[in-house]
């Protein structure tokens, strides 16, 4: 094994145990809950971050000749970007002292609203079956299509939970799932929004219902729900390439789907993956083409920021518009003339480096520290707000891959599931009014961990609160 390979092998295990503990250790002291964004995104970091460094040095390199000075960029770039996001998302107070004061006020929902509210997300799927001939606005419905379902989904399901037995709400979440799934897949072959479907039921419940459980029975229920939904996605791995040869629509590829999944998912499907794909080399070989002198890949400064700007532009009006870091990379390694035509995920230490150097790992990482924290205490001032839990959910997939990158397309799945769920905010307080209004808590820099309802309630009649219920067998209070 090259002395370099050797290094970068110590360091990934290293720096999974590190991130490990970080995600584990608070869970187990109930300091923080389980499905959050912090949390989310630390899995991502040790699956892109730390084990795709170990496949790294087990495969063969896309490039012969990395240098001792590519892998120390790495590693530094890695020693400036995680404790700057570790250190924004635990020390720096802005995010929840606007979190407190932000979103407080939701559209009622219940039975007898979410159907007017989950109905039309779901439509947009028709996006993907029926183009619009309107520069930009198809290009925005088939990107919404991906994650607006998810969010309806979420609401239908939440409400759904509460009233078991109500026939007509288990008919709309089983309509509303069927859209999910097809969203998600009919597209494309990336699995992180069927990620975000097969979260769905487990992230509703543990926000809902389980959070409040003992520590074993939390563990205990979500190693099931894993066990259902991990043969699930291995199937899919196993099939979404095959699925989209020589067909012609999406819903060609979706009645594919249909027929093959249920075949994969018994075959055991496929850990194609798991090991964190080629992240870390992409990252190191973004380095190595920055700086060996070829010209074939130039740092571009503030390029991610511009990249989601410009991106809502509809190439019809912008043929030039900027191509995502991932593609631009395939080209100048040289990979695209040896048939590997695909948009790389170049992990955001090579992407940090793309855009502006050693100085872009610390913006980059108060940014995404500072994003993380506003969600996480939005959920817990919020305990339980199906539009935030849907939000979360929506966007799951995309704070996993975050690490992976590239940045530039999670970030803008990431901003478009955010301006969804403010839209949806919005809209239905005009229609259907306000149903859920929580207390303002910008006051409160360290908000409590609530460990039940009755800590919950006691806590917030102590600070002159009153906050709807959302908790299953309880109806909301308006």
């Amino acid at each position: 094994m090259d002395p370099n390979d050797r290094v970068l092998l110590a360091f990934s295990y290293s720096f999974i145990l590190v991130m490990g503990l970080l995600l584990v250790v608070p869970v187990l002291r109930r300091q923080r809950d389980v499905f959050c964004a912090w949390n989310l995104y630390l899995l991502g970091t040790i699956v892109f971050g730390g084990l795709s460094g170990i496949n790294c040095v087990t495969i063969d390199h896309y490039l012969p000749n990395y240098k001792s000075a590519d892998y120390n960029k790495f590693y530094l770039g890695v020693a400036v970007f995680y404790p700057t996001i570790i250190a924004t998302y635990h020390f720096f107070r802005w995010p929840r002292k606007l979190a407190g004061k932000s979103l407080l006020k939701w559209p009622e929902l219940n039975a007898s609203t979410v159907p007017l509210i989950a109905l039309p997300l779901a439509a947009v799927v028709v996006a993907q079956v029926m183009p619009i001939p309107i520069p930009g606005v198809h290009q925005f419905l088939s990107q919404a299509a991906l994650s607006a379902p998810v969010l309806a989904l979420a609401c239908a399901f939440i409400v759904w939970s509460r009233s078991p037995s109500n026939v007509f709400m288990l008919l709309l979440v089983l309509i509303v799932f069927g859209a999910a799934v097809f969203g998600a897949t009919s597209s494309g072959t990336s699995r992180r929004y069927l990620v975000g479907v097969l979260a769905t039921a487990p992230v509703c419940l543990y926000w809902t219902w389980l959070r409040y459980k003992p520590t074993p029975y939390i563990l205990g229920t979500l190693l099931a729900a894993a066990a259902i939904a991990f043969p699930v996605m291995m199937g899919y791995t196993m099939i979404r390439h095959l699925i989209k040869q020589n067909v012609e629509s999406s819903s060609q590829r979706f009645s594919n789907l249909l027929n093959e999944l249920p075949k994969a998912v018994q075959s055991g499907g496929s850990s194609e993956g798991l090991m964190g794909q080629d992240s870390v080399e992409a990252a190191i070989m973004c380095i190595h083409l920055l700086n060996n002198g070829s010209g074939a890949l130039e740092v571009d400064h503030f390029f991610t920021p511009k990249w989601v700007l410009s991106n809502p532009i509809p190439r019809a009006i912008w043929p030039d518009k900027p191509r995502s870091t991932g593609i631009e990379l395939v080209h100048a390694s040289g990979l695209a003339s040896r048939g590997m035509n695909f948009n790389i995920g170049l992990n955001v230490i090579g992407q940090a480096y793309h855009d502006g150097g050693v100085w872009m790992h610390f913006l980059y990482a108060f940014l995404f520290g500072s994003f993380l924290r506003f969600v996480d205490e939005l959920l817990v001032r919020q305990p339980g707000n199906p539009y935030l839990i849907g939000a979360l959910v929506a966007m799951s997939g995309q704070l996993i891959a975050w690490t992976r990158g590239g940045i530039d397309v999670m970030s803008m799945q990431i901003i478009l599931v955010c301006a969804i769920t403010v839209f949806v905010g919005w809209a239905g307080k005009i229609v259907l009014g306000v149903g859920l209004h929580y207390p303002r808590t910008d006051h409160l820099v360290d908000y409590p961990v609530l460990r039940s309802p009755a800590d919950r309630d006691r806590w917030l009649r102590s600070i002159g609160g009153a906050v709807p219920s959302f908790t299953r067998g309880q109806a909301p209070a308006g």
